[in-house]
């Protein structure tokens, strides 16, 4: 039994969280912001988030996320791939920040990297007539592209390539 002067505590039965609450938890809402807009304890939300029901709840919604941005990542490779076809056979386009975008849209799907090697010794361009050294860089891409497994990308860089030969 308490003494005098010392309350009896029980703890309180929590309620369930309200609709919304997850939602709001996915979003990103601070646990202070949802208490605010709630008109509860910063405790209380901290609670309810840590309820099983709620972490799993959150844990399936941050799945359809990821889920859902990797479909989305997915249905652009076609695209990206086309833009690197585009830019490397225009001898008129620059292109950097084209082809740096579509590839970090390859490399966010999951496509393997190429490796740098080092090259040693020396190599001279400037005597390379400029068409035979870009016919040289889609050659590389297109077998980089087949050893992904990317052989209809490959074989439409290759045709584009034969197409322009003179």
């Amino acid at each position: 039994m308490a003494s005098k002067g010392e309350r009896s505590r029980k703890p309180r039965q929590l309620k369930a969280p309200p609709e919304g609450f997850i939602e709001r938890l996915a979003a990103g809402e601070s646990h202070s912001h949802i208490a605010d807009e709630l008109g509860c304890s910063r405790n209380v939300v901290a609670r309810w988030a840590q309820l099983p029901e709620v972490k799993l709840a959150l844990s399936d919604r941050a799945s359809e996320l990821k889920a859902a941005a990797l479909q989305r990542m997915t249905s652009l490779i076609n695209g990206a791939l086309d833009t690197l076809e585009g830019v490397m056979l225009d001898p008129e386009q620059p292109g950097s920040p084209r082809v740096r975008a579509a590839e970090a849209i390859l490399d966010r799907a999951g496509l393997p990297s190429t490796s740098a090697v080092e090259l040693t010794g020396g190599l001279t361009l400037g005597a390379i007539p400029v068409a035979a050294q870009e016919r040289v860089v889609v050659e590389e891409a297109v077998d980089i592209l087949r050893s992904w497994g990317l052989h209809e990308a490959a074989d439409a860089v290759a045709q584009a390539l034969s197409e322009r030969a003179p």
